[in-house]
């Protein structure tokens, strides 16, 4: 018998969060009346006998990449709601008023228009009664490459329409973990 697969899926992002979103000290800040809630109670959660499947889409970690990045930033970030269009996209017909972003004061006034690459990042809890499964972070829609990074160190990358990044290896049941995806628009 092939062991239980359990699967994360991001944009539209699924996975595994427990509690509310562990803001940095140099995170942007957020208004009174927004939160980053990574509840799996309230996440969309689909599950058989061989595969569960939870959502994470709501307010990310979001910031602009570095020419040549490779190494996950540290701190400024702000958030984006995924999914959603990057910002800076404003007359793109896909940008909407409803898509609101919180930029960090360190680059809160650059022009996002040209930005070609952006990192994504939250926190996922893995279930201490995931051992033993396969863990995956999938993107259902993915313009146009992204790699995947757990606590800081590469996993894999993902590629255009659509792609998965097996990260069992690097998550530990029960404990918590960094997700950061590097997306670029090639």
């Amino acid at each position: 018998m092939k062991p239980r697969r359990t699967l994360f899926i991001i944009c539209a992002m699924t996975a595994l969060l427990a509690g509310r979103c562990a803001l940095a000290q140099n995170d942007a800040p957020l208004p009174g009346d927004v939160r980053a809630v990574w509840d799996i109670s309230k996440a969309y959660h689909q599950k058989t006998p061989t595969r569960e499947r939870l959502c994470i889409n709501g307010l990310w970690r979001w910031q602009p990449a570095e020419k040549n990045a490779g190494a996950v930033p540290t701190g400024n970030w702000g958030f984006v709601k995924v999914p959603g269009p990057w910002p800076g996209s404003a007359g793109d017909y896909m940008w909407r008023e409803t898509q609101k972003f919180y930029p960090h004061p360190s680059w809160a006034k650059s022009d996002l228009k040209n930005v070609m690459a952006a990192w994504y990042q939250r926190e996922i809890t893995i279930p201490s009664d995931w051992a033993g499964r396969r863990i995956a972070v999938s993107m259902e829609y993915l313009y146009t490459a992204a790699a995947v990074y757990v606590d800081g160190t590469k996993i894999g990358e993902a590629f255009f329409p659509a792609g998965e990044v097996d990260i069992t290896a690097a998550c530990k049941p029960g404990s918590k973990h960094l997700l950061s995806i590097l997306a670029a628009a090639l």
